[in-house]
């Protein structure tokens, strides 16, 4: 039993782990996304 759930947990942090990895890029991907509009509309803004 106690072996059962010792396992339970280790898939629980590989999953909390990919979903936190996905997060982190998803929001990386967003923050990137975003510093480039904002910079493209200044440069349209400017010139």
């Amino acid at each position: 039993m106690v072996r059962k759930l010792y396992k339970r947990i280790e898939t629980n942090k590989v999953g909390l782990l990919w979903i936190s990895a996905s997060a982190v890029l998803l929001l990386a991907f967003l923050y990137m996304f975003g510093l480039n509009a904002t910079v493209f509309n200044t440069a349209k803004i400017i010139t």
